[in-house]
């Protein structure tokens, strides 16, 4: 083999290097900003956000419901992800699940909310806000059998003493809104 065709070969091979280094760079950047750019929320913060979002009240619920759910869901972190039995993740500080809510391009999705479950990733909650304004807003509501409360408030698992009080009074203000 000629100094030459060496050469050419040791071009080749920085070639495929440049190419793989190009490939990983691209996909770090990628990758970067959504964990790079999530917050775990302090407590006041977040219900300061939910307040100027207009949660308090919103449909029924306070401010101390949705941060009971954020707390127990994903402790106030919104790069939190669930990967559950049936497949489907769940995404962000609400736990928004890809099924349903979102679409992250492995489980099939209803994406009720017209988004991608990675921008649930961010410190800018309010995309996640008016999806769970929405899921709030759709028929059985927050408590409905595909949302996070119900699945908690069933199971008798995390959060059933502030859960209780949310679903206590829930179901009052439905009677008494049926009569």
């Amino acid at each position: 083999m000629g100094e030459s065709e060496a050469m050419g070969q040791l071009g080749g091979l920085v070639g495929v290097i440049m190419q793989a280094w190009d490939t990983m760079v691209v996909t770090l950047a990628i990758l970067m900003p959504a964990t790079v750019d999530a917050k775990i929320f302090e407590r006041c913060d977040l219900a300061m956000k939910l307040e100027e979002a207009g949660l308090n009240g919103f449909k029924g619920y306070t401010i101390g419901d949705w941060l009971c759910m954020a707390h127990y869901e994903s402790g106030f972190d919104t790069s939190f992800v669930d990967h559950n039995p049936d497949g489907s993740s769940s995404y962000g500080i609400f736990q928004l699940n890809s099924a349903w809510w979102c679409d992250n391009g492995v489980t099939p999705t209803q994406n009720l909310c017209h988004m991608e479950c990675h921008e649930l990733f961010n410190r800018h909650i309010l995309d996640d806000i008016m999806c769970a304004k929405q899921i709030a807003s759709s028929q059985n509501g927050i408590l409905g059998t595909s949302t996070v409360l119900a699945m908690i408030y069933l199971n008798g698992s995390r959060g059933v003493i502030c859960m209780q009080n949310l679903t206590q009074q829930k179901f009052i203000h439905d009677s008494a809104s049926q009569r």
